[in-house]
């Protein structure tokens, strides 16, 4: 199964989204220059004192699910490992950019029925995630070294779809 991109059009403010995904990483390993790539996001919910676990969702659109108080991230056990990866820095942005939201349940899923609230908070992980997962730094340097985004996907361990996203984002690709 496909893992979700970030939406087509990055928010206005991708630059904040790209800054808060950056500070993690650099805070995790030391500076972003120490980044592996692929990205170990267990490593990161680790350092950030967030929990992973795997289970089951009864609703076929749910991928993943934050409990705040709980400081718990849940993943399908039955999606791919990209997906899982994708969907834990989904919920890591839940986590670090909505920490003064009331609302202590995130819920990773594709329903087009959310409020503009929820859409853009939604809106905003995807893109933390499409950051953590493929640091701008990193990218710039993978993508000198191979224009082959199969090549790209396979390094960062991310579907091809979320590194079309990334390189257009970056002004790599059209």
């Amino acid at each position: 199964m496909e893992q979700t991109p970030p939406t087509k059009t990055p928010p206005a403010d991708i630059d904040r989204l790209e800054q808060s995904a950056s500070n993690v990483l650099a805070a995790t390993f030391g500076s972003l220059e120490e980044v592996p790539v692929p990205v170990r996001i267990g490593e990161i919910a680790k350092e950030s004192g967030v929990q992973v676990k795997a289970g089951e969702f009864e609703h076929p659109d749910v991928s993943g699910m934050y409990l705040r108080d709980e400081r718990t991230i849940y993943v399908d056990l039955d999606d791919e490992v990209n997906r899982q990866a994708f969907t834990i820095a989904h919920e890591l942005g839940h986590h670090y950019l909505h920490a003064d939201k009331h609302k202590e349940v995130y819920f990773r899923h594709f329903s087009e029925q959310l409020n503009f609230e929820d859409k853009q908070q939604e809106r905003e992980a995807n893109w933390f995630a499409a950051c953590l997962l493929m640091p701008r730094h990193a990218m710039l340097r993978a993508w000198s070294d191979t224009k082959e985004t199969r090549e790209l996907a396979h390094t960062f361990e991310v579907s091809q779809t979320a590194i079309y996203y990334r390189l257009t984002e970056l002004g790599l690709a059209a």
